[in-house]
């Protein structure tokens, strides 16, 4: 009786801490590690006391370790692995997957766990456009501490939401057809170029393998954008192509660098 109490008890918190994680990762990251945290605690006690982990090896699982094996070793042999140790957090993130694919069997849950990351991350976007416009915020971050993680965050929230647009026949199509034009003014508005065309990429692909001749509206809308979109806007993606913004001069560096250390360095970084 207690055995099973107390397993009731941990998947009540697993299935909280997932539903919890949906939303707040749309603007907060501390939040997000906790909730994280916390699931997987309510995982491993929740296990332990059944005994029947159905884990049957999930085709990304030898991906997954290959990566964390490079990592742990690239870690031991990097010029400070104490510092490299203590950013191994990457691998971590895997739980993810492995905790929702293991413990959200059933279409309707990911789908509300979808419509809830819907609205926080609208939600979000009001809050940032709504911040941009009343104070001297030269670009909308939402509530994170950067453009560049916000822009990043919203190239992934509007392809999903457009997704659900155009494929859910419920009454929530409605709702994800008026989150679309904050979601997408919020991007525009963060002025990251690498959103940008992490956006045109992703939209490519979904219309792609909905319509092939679909690009062509999707790269209409793009031209059309450009010409009707706000001076400050247009300047900014038209100059993703300019090799002589500064920005791009050090992404160039970077690329560089990066090429010469994986010369000296092809196995481990």
């Amino acid at each position: 009786m207690i055995r099973e109490r107390w397993t009731r008890g941990a998947d009540h918190l697993l299935t909280a801490c997932l539903f919890g994680l949906v939303l707040v990762s749309t603007f907060t990251i501390a939040g997000s590690w906790i909730l994280l945290s916390t699931a997987v605690l309510a995982w491993v006690v929740k296990e332990g006391l059944t005994r029947q982990t159905p884990i049957a090896r999930p085709p990304l699982f030898l991906s997954f370790l290959a990566f964390t094996l490079v990592a742990i070793l690239a870690t031991l042999n990097a010029l400070d692995p104490g510092e490299s140790f203590s950013n191994l957090k990457k691998p971590v993130l895997f739980l993810i997957v492995f905790l929702f694919g293991l413990n959200v069997t059933s279409q309707e849950r990911w789908l509300f766990m979808l419509r809830l990351w819907v609205v926080g991350a609208t939600v979000v976007s009001v809050y940032g456009l709504f911040h941009y416009f009343v104070s001297t915020t030269p670009k909308v971050m939402g509530t994170q501490g950067s453009s560049m993680t916000w822009g990043g965050m919203a190239a992934i929230f509007i392809p999903v939401t457009a997704g659900l647009f155009l494929g859910e026949q419920s009454r929530w199509r409605w709702f994800h057809g008026l989150a679309l034009p904050p979601l997408c003014s919020a991007l525009l508005l963060s002025f990251v170029r690498g959103a940008y065309v992490g956006l045109i990429l992703g939209l490519g692909v979904m219309v792609w393998l909905r319509k092939k001749t679909g690009l062509l509206v999707l790269t209409g809308l793009v031209v059309l954008g450009i010409v009707l979109f706000p001076q400050k806007v247009s300047r900014r993606i038209q100059s993703i192509a300019d090799p002589h913004v500064h920005s791009t001069q050090v992404r160039l560096h970077q690329w560089r660098d990066a090429v010469r250390i994986f010369k000296a360095y092809p196995l481990l970084g």
